[in-house]
């Protein structure tokens, strides 16, 4: 009886020729596709315990539960990890190590006897289109007119949208760096150095309620994947202000440097691991930026500007606005 695993490969990294082979006891297998390597395929020998389980009518309204091992994944996990850095310098982009598809293989009748589950696989969904609520007309449209007002950009959106987007893309060290950007310069008063920018984290009263904010929203502790709940009350729930502001502060500069000689190094292609951080953090900066943005676009001016745009498309007038002159902040 076999497992392998399937990693897709990004990139194009071109063979001149492709064979199977085994290193030790693991097969290494390669598809192919308009001459590009696309899936690095692992295979090695497992006993009967390592096999799926599938449990039919476990409970009523449930068709069936899948008790799925992973053989030796850590052990493959690393090995594919090096070969897609040593294999990157041929085209290699990415390979998918985190979610592999699953095979089972019987190498004879009487083990495919045992194989209830011959393939497995895990895929993300994105939200449907219709799922998307939309948004009011007025808060497009009076971002707009603020934007052609004040003709100057505020990176400090820029920084939280690279952020979100990183999140997106599950570049959750990224996406750290980007919202605590927001953070530090919003709070620090110009502030770098880590004691410094810590004590005036801590003088911020902002600051407090901003992360005060965060722990009693309902809506953020109910999207907190279920198994990252448990760590969320260790790092977040059960710690004062002060304490959530030291981690905070000590999680950037963690994470700004990297030795080989650190036992407990991060990895930059496991950032899974930081993915309850990123999310904490997002929600900080999100609060930041979303002032910024309202501050600008609740603009009496701008408001007035919105209404008398209104009333011309009521009238049946062109929706054309004379923007105030040039504002500096």
């Amino acid at each position: 009886m076999r497992c392998r695993y399937i990693f897709d490969v990004t990139g194009r990294i071109k063979p001149q020729q492709i064979v199977p082979f085994t290193v030790d006891e693991f097969l290494f297998e390669f598809q192919i596709e308009r001459g590009f390597i696309k899936k690095i395929c692992v295979s090695f020998e497992i006993t009967n315990p390592e096999l799926p389980v599938v449990t039919r009518n476990p409970k009523p309204g449930v068709a069936l539960h899948l008790n799925v091992t992973s053989p030796r994944i850590e052990e493959v996990e690393e090995i594919m990890r090096q070969i897609e850095g040593m294999l990157s310098f041929w085209g290699v982009e990415e390979i998918n190590v985190r979610t592999p598809k699953y095979e089972w293989i019987a190498e004879n009748d009487e083990e495919k006897k045992k194989i209830e589950l011959h393939n497995f696989s895990v895929t993300t969904k994105e939200i449907e289109d219709h799922e998307i609520p939309p948004v009011s007309f007025d808060l497009i449209a009076r971002p707009i007119i603020a934007s052609v007002r004040d003709k100057q950009h505020n990176v400090l959106l820029s920084f939280n949208k690279r952020g979100r987007v990183d999140v997106i893309n599950h570049d959750y060290i990224e996406a750290i760096y980007n919202f605590y950007f927001v953070i530090e310069s919003y709070y620090a008063g110009g502030k770098n150095k880590n004691y410094a920018v810590e004590k005036e984290f801590k003088a911020s009263k902002h600051l407090a309620n901003n992360i005060n904010g965060v722990l009693r929203d309902p809506n953020f502790i109910i999207s907190i994947p279920e198994e990252l709940r448990e760590k969320y009350k260790k790092l977040y729930l059960n710690k004062n202000i002060d304490s959530i502001i030291k981690d905070l502060v000590n999680l950037r500069g963690y994470l700004h440097h990297y030795s080989t000689k650190r036992k407990d190094n991060w990895h930059p292609d496991k950032q899974h691991e930081y993915k309850l951080e990123a999310y904490f953090l997002e929600k900080i900066s999100h609060n930041v930026a979303f002032g910024i943005m309202m501050s600008g676009a609740s603009d009496q001016d701008i408001i007035t500007q919105y209404e008398d745009l209104v009333k011309k498309n009521e009238n049946g007038e062109p929706l054309t606005i004379k923007s105030s002159p040039f504002k500096s902040s």
